[in-house]
Order: C-alpha cells, then sequence, then structure tokens
C-alpha cells in the first residue's frame, strides 16, 4: 500500500486556541479535519509529514506564515482540510500529529 493523491485546503484563519483533529475513512483512503494553534492568525496549513508504514498512515500537519498585509494581534488558529488516496486499499489506522509552537503532539489517533 502506498500514498497517492493528496489535498489540503486552509479552511479558515481565527483567533483560538485549538488544537485537535478528526479523522474519517474513505473508499479510497482517509480524510482529516483539523485545527492548528499558532502565534497570530496570520498562518496556513501545510504538511510536515505523511508516511504509510503496515497500513498505517501517520499525518503531521503544522502552519506556516502567510503573505498578509495585517493581522490581528491575538493567539490565532488554522482550519484545516485535508485528503488522503490510498493505492492497493484503505489505511487500518491513521495518527494525526500537529508540529505546532514548538513541539509535536498526537492529536487524533483512529482505527477501522
Amino acid at each position: 500500500m502506498s500514498v497517492g493523491e493528496r489535498s489540503l485546503e486552509t479552511v479558515n484563519t481565527d483567533c483560538g486556541t485549538d488544537n485537535t483533529a478528526a479523522v474519517s475513512f474513505t473508499e479510497g483512503g482517509a480524510s482529516v479535519t483539523g485545527t492548528i494553534p499558532v502565534s497570530d492568525p496570520c498562518h496556513e496549513a501545510v504538511f510536515a509529514d505523511v508516511s504509510l508504514s503496515d497500513g498505517a498512515l501517520t499525518v503531521t500537519m503544522a502552519a506556516e506564515e502567510a503573505d498578509a498585509d495585517a493581522c490581528q494581534q491575538c493567539l490565532g488558529v488554522v482550519e484545516y482540510s485535508a485528503g488522503f488516496e490510498t493505492e492497493n486499499g484503505v489505511p487500518s489506522s491513521v495518527t494525526v500529529r500537529h508540529d505546532a509552537q514548538g513541539e509535536t503532539t498526537t492529536v487524533a489517533d483512529v482505527s477501522r
């Protein structure tokens, strides 16, 4: 099994402190939605790492500064939506990690 196509969209940015993720299994892989805490809302979601080993998909998400003329001064969050298509089967589990504010934490660990 291997990771095929993947997609990522920054859905929203705002003030907040949430650090969460939810996983759904699809017919061809998995999808993840989540919220990453950042220093201010002027960031966008990026893949830090995506790996698949023995049917277990591990996704590490991060955020990087976005081009912005002005930025609200508050602790921020980046909401994202990501999709992963796998070839030759669907993952048996998905682990989502967030690399945020200097540390990497597991925010979801789901088996089907």
